[in-house]
């Protein structure tokens, strides 16, 4: 069922957490690169006629993961995003990512997700058990009150870091940065001239 497909989803988000966790260069982060690729990047998706794509990225507290959903389906192309979460936030996260791309096919296929969180005092971070799994249906998933608070946490939110990770960790040639609340217009990345963009060496970007 849809229910166990989110459960196992969870589970595979708790692995990825567990194996790919690294600290930031300042020992206060813990940051989980990849830790959900877009079905696109696993299979090696690809734009025609071998010209460049361009990615949305983004990045937000775990809270806002909500807007993904609108940002996916009006971009219909690959989006890096860097999820933050306090350590006791993580579990409720880790829900939300796999509630959406359990029940949105557009974010399942073209959303890769990285996870960034504070080094908790005891180390790197908690146990992570699957929510019940009435908390995974899609018609519930984001009508709480959590989305509509803004984030209110007891550490400094990490921008920069937040928009790093999402950025380098991102495949496609070009990337335009925006917050998670913004709409791209209609059609924006089939309008794209890619032609018009000169890359710069990597040492540059």
């Amino acid at each position: 069922t849809n229910l166990q497909q989110a459960e196992t989803s969870f589970s595979a988000l708790v692995r990825s957490l567990h194996q790919g966790r690294v600290l930031d260069s300042s020992g206060e982060y813990q940051i989980v690169p990849n830790l959900a690729l877009a079905a696109r990047q696993l299979h090696g998706k690809t734009t025609t006629n071998s010209t460049p794509d361009i990615a949305l990225v983004t990045q937000c507290s775990f809270n806002h993961l909500h807007h993904l959903i609108p940002l996916a389906q009006r971009w219909q192309g690959p989006i890096s995003v860097s999820v933050f979460a306090e350590d006791q936030e993580v579990n409720d996260a880790l829900r939300s990512i796999a509630t959406l791309r359990n029940c949105y096919s557009t974010v399942r296929v073209n959303v890769s997700f990285h996870l960034v969180s504070p080094l908790s005092a005891g180390g790197r971070g908690g146990l992570y058990s699957a929510p019940p799994a009435s908390l995974f249906r899609c018609d519930l998933a984001f009508t709480s009150g959590l989305q509509r608070r803004n984030y209110v946490g007891g550490k400094h939110f990490p921008n920069n870091l937040l928009r790093n990770v999402a950025r380098k960790t991102s495949t496609a040639e070009l990337v335009l940065v925006i917050d998670i609340d913004m709409l791209p217009s209609a059609n924006l990345r089939q309008e794209v001239d890619i032609a018009r963009f000169t890359l710069l060496p990597d040492e540059f970007r």
